[in-house]
């Protein structure tokens, strides 16, 4: 019987200044409270835990700017072990701005301890739950959404973005393949949303019951069967360009919640598909077909907006390649990502 291979993970911490006098010991068990201080002494004696790249192997008083580094042994099969790879988009004392990849959550679940990006970014910078410094959310991506995404830093920052948000002053961009063939160049959505029930996470689209919600679109590309949209909602709700689409009879092409396939195949999109005998067809994609383009907002008070954007992944940039050779009705209006 094979066993999976073990691998050594660097887990990096800098010395704030309120930690400065505390022992090594209280501050990995502080840092990584998953570790047991018998286990903490343990990787110190075996000389996995440097302090600035010097190797320690007693406890010892720690003072501020020195950077810790523990050597943890974690196996590759344990996905939730090992972090993310961030892709930061812009970086300052205040905020980060990051592309987002589709299948990861933003926040966690109630019933969860743990969310791999913000655990990941907690471990970017060096901070644990209770320090000034460290990963908050601002907004959110549905976890099978990409694109980009603001986190702040600081609660100053987060206070200041909330009411940005609140206020309808950020600017946000989506890019999203729906079923059907829209006609008009443009078109807005003006219905509230609403859970279909207390325990539901599931929306649903109501003239006269809900939390307002607006949502403008623009036609980037038309195909047989398909629309590309440039997509930008005036509200924040949940699920909202989902059930707003739904309720326009044009929901995302991928999207089994709210009435698009659960995923889309060559064999869909092309006329006459011949697949290889005996292998079966994998999906262009198995996701949200969405993605979180750009966002625009101003940083702080009486600074001028600015914008971020990201472009569509693999899976996305495929989809439209398929539906530009197989579905193709008209001249492009927008370039080849």
């Amino acid at each position: 019987m094979s066993h999976p291979e073990i691998t050594e993970v660097p887990k990096e911490f800098f010395v704030p200044k309120r930690f400065a006098g505390l022992r090594l010991l209280q501050f990995i068990k502080l840092r990584l409270p998953g570790l047991g201080k018998n286990t903490a002494a343990k990787l110190m004696a075996a000389g996995k835990v440097t302090i600035d790249l010097e190797t320690i192997r007693k406890d010892q008083i720690l003072d501020s700017g020195m950077r810790v580094t523990v050597l943890m042994r974690q196996s590759p099969s344990d996905p939730a072990a090992v972090d993310l790879k961030l892709d930061i988009i812009h970086e300052d004392d205040q905020l980060l701005v990051l592309n987002k990849p589709a299948g990861e959550v933003v926040t966690r679940a109630r019933q969860d301890v743990s969310c791999k990006l913000l655990d990941t970014l907690a471990n970017y910078l060096g901070s644990g739950p209770d320090d000034e410094i460290r990963p908050r959310v601002v907004h959110r991506l549905d976890r099978d959404t990409s694109g980009v995404l603001l986190i702040a830093k600081t609660v100053e920052c987060k206070r200041w973005l909330t009411t940005q948000f609140e206020e309808h002053k950020v600017e946000k961009k989506y890019l999203a393949v729906v079923h059907g063939e829209i006609y008009e160049d443009e078109g807005k959505i003006d219905l509230k949303i609403r859970p279909v029930s207390k325990r539901s996470s599931v929306m649903r689209a109501s003239r006269s019951a809900g939390r307002d919600c607006l949502t403008e679109f623009k036609v980037a590309e038309r195909f047989f069967g398909y629309t590309l949209l440039e997509v930008f909602p005036k509200t924040g709700r949940t699920h909202q360009i989902r059930v707003h689409m739904k309720a326009s009879g044009h929901p995302l092409a991928v999207d089994p919640t709210y009435g698009g396939h659960e995923e889309l195949k060559l064999s869909t999109l092309k006329r006459g598909y011949r697949g290889t005998k005996g292998r079966a067809e994998s999906p262009i994609m198995d996701r949200l077909s969405l993605h979180a383009q750009s966002i625009s907002f101003a940083s702080r008070e009486g600074a001028e907006p600015v914008c971020y954007e990201v472009d569509p992944p693999d899976d996305f940039n495929h989809l439209l390649r398929c539906l530009r050779k197989y579905r193709k009705k008209s001249k492009s209006s927008i370039e080849d990502w």
